[in-house]
């Protein structure tokens, strides 16, 4: 009778023994969508790999656009390179924040309405006041605009770091049968990514550039009023989420205050310089702050 209660006891316990080890050895065995683990850093590698040979083309025509001298072939490459920065740009924000579905619009929705909770709307603020979410903007809008090189300065620097920063990226996940060639490319993008303070500086006088020469555009018969006043819009966020672009807006307010505030300066002038700055400012500090 012994026997037989010990029997039925482990006949009992065995099948919660078995099904405890089998989700156990599940648990180890991670999921392939999971991340970290091996499938889905290939998926990722793929993704970035794709996003890499679409800079490659930006670059490439951008290159190309320097050297064309036909207006007609000028206008197809520099549209093939803003095309490409833009869908790189587009892929690598899907990639940051994730395809938008139903629940975005609900968001933004709210927001509009003014009844959007705070996280909602830090989570909305982060994707707004983000440097690839302004780079976006800026390529839909010189994407239809006549072809220019100055146009491409910031667009240009811009992808070439952000070029050599995926570079680094698809490196560390490389093989290591592919350690013999790949040095080569991680040290060029570290010697370029050692310099990107400067590179940043330097994107943020061409962005002030820009604004001046449409402005001075205004004049000729390729003059682009709408341009103006979105790129505008768009410095003016610039000014305040971007230090560089801050930097930039300051040194040019120095300088303007040498030469229009000097004692030797005329009075109307002196006093329609100090009115077209106030009014930079007052639409500066009007803008909405993240």
């Amino acid at each position: 009778m012994v026997k037989n209660e010990i029997s039925r006891l482990e006949n009992i316990t065995r099948p919660g023994q078995s099904s405890s080890t089998q989700s156990n050895s599940e648990r180890a065995q991670p999921s392939p969508s999971t991340p970290g683990s091996t499938g889905y850093k290939y998926q990722g590698s793929i993704v970035e790999l794709v996003l890499l040979l679409a800079q490659l083309f930006s670059i490439i025509s951008g290159v190309m656009f320097i050297f064309i001298t036909n207006p007609y072939e000028s206008r197809i490459v520099f549209q093939r390179c803003i095309f490409s920065a833009l869908l790189t740009l587009l892929g690598t924000a899907v990639v940051m924040h994730g395809l938008p579905s139903l629940s975005t619009a609900k968001k933004l929705w709210r927001a509009f309405r003014n009844k959007a909770t705070q996280q909602e709307m830090k989570q909305i603020a982060n994707f707004a006041m983000d440097n690839n979410t302004h780079s976006i903007f800026y390529c839909s809008l010189i994407l239809s605009s006549a072809p220019s090189h100055l146009l491409l300065i910031p667009l240009f620097l811009e992808v070439v770091v952000s070029l050599c920063r995926r570079v680094l990226v698809l490196a560390a996940r490389a093989p290591s049968w592919a350690s013999s060639f790949k040095g080569g490319f991680t040290s060029l993008a570290d010697r370029v990514l050692a310099r990107d303070t400067d590179i940043r500086r330097m994107i943020g006088n061409a962005e002030v550039f820009i604004f001046f020469a449409l402005i001075l555009q205004l004049f000729t018969s390729s003059r682009n009023i709408l341009l103006l006043i979105l790129y505008g819009q768009l410095l003016r966020v610039r000014y305040i989420v971007n230090a560089d672009c801050k930097a930039a807006w300051n040194t040019v307010a120095q300088r303007a205050d040498g030469v229009f505030l000097h004692a030797r300066c005329p009075g109307p002038i002196r006093s329609l310089y100090n009115r077209i700055k106030s009014f930079a400012v007052g639409l500066v500090s009007q803008a909405p702050r993240a």
